[in-house]
């Protein structure tokens, strides 16, 4: 059986250069009015909010955060330099993703071009719950149709086109191919199963070590065992390679609910 390393992610840090669409007309994305965008995203804003809410400083006393996943409906220029000029924000990187379907919010402008697919991308950001309520702040500026402060304009674009908010989850981390293949491995009688976990890419030294020690305790914690780790300055690449039990990676075999604190923790 091949070793194939499991829960990678993508590699955060730099943004992809936009690719080409071959055939894609000049057309502009119509988007939906903020008040449509108010009654479609305020729910899902409070929800990220409830879950910051519940955070708890630890014992250490590290602020705690959450990487989040903002989709957006076409590419927002130079909204990394607005995450960075918010206090508490993070940039961890950008994905260019599969294109999606039109629907009634968000469509080409033309009749010719309205069943046309539209370009997707996520934003990943890692926010503390000071900058989450900052944010929320600008939110309702830019709902109340404010003028947002200077420097901070780059997220009116952003909440004009945002298709989706949330936290980056244990489905993200736990995709389906990963399931596939410890499934695979337990079946085949194979006690221990080889992880690549990879962390988020932190640009400060002391908080990229306290995030990669703190997975090497999850990773003992559940019986397992370090083998190896990799910083690569160069590709924001920071990872720990490890074996994990099988008993450990049943759980989430089971349910991916289950409270397995590894796939839990935010700075994977």
């Amino acid at each position: 059986m091949p070793e194939r390393p499991l829960l990678i992610l993508p590699t955060p840090g730099r943004p992809p250069k936009p690719r080409k669409k071959q055939g894609r007309p000049g057309r502009a994305i119509r988007k939906p009015s903020p008040e449509r965008q108010v009654e479609r995203l305020q729910r899902k804003w409070r929800s990220v909010e409830r879950a910051f809410q519940r955070l708890q400083t630890d014992s250490a006393g590290i602020v705690p955060e959450e990487a989040l996943v903002l989709e957006t409906v076409g590419s927002v220029s130079d909204f990394l330099i607005a995450v960075r000029r918010t206090d508490g924000m993070e940039w961890l990187g950008e994905l260019e993703v599969e294109d999606i379907p039109p629907d009634d919010d968000f469509y080409l402008d033309g009749d010719e071009e309205r069943a046309k697919p539209l370009p997707r991308r996520l934003y990943l950001v890692m926010s503390s719950q000071a900058a989450l309520r900052d944010v929320l702040s600008l939110w309702r500026l830019w709902q109340d149709g404010a003028k947002l402060p200077y420097g901070q304009t780059k997220w009116r674009d952003l909440f004009s086109q945002l298709r989706e908010v949330r936290r980056w989850g244990v489905k993200d981390r736990l995709p389906e191919s990963v399931r596939e293949d410890w499934l695979d491995r337990i079946e085949h009688g194979q006690e221990r199963i080889p992880c690549q976990i990879e962390l988020w890419y932190r640009a400060v030294d002391a908080v990229r070590d306290a995030a990669r020690e703190r997975v090497m305790d999850l990773v003992e914690g559940q019986g397992g065992q370090v083998l190896d780790q990799a910083l690569i300055r160069d590709i924001a690449y920071d990872a720990v390679l490890a074996e994990l039990p099988s008993s450990s990676v049943q759980p989430l075999l089971d349910d991916l609910e289950a409270d397995v604190a590894l796939v839990r923790y935010a700075g994977v």
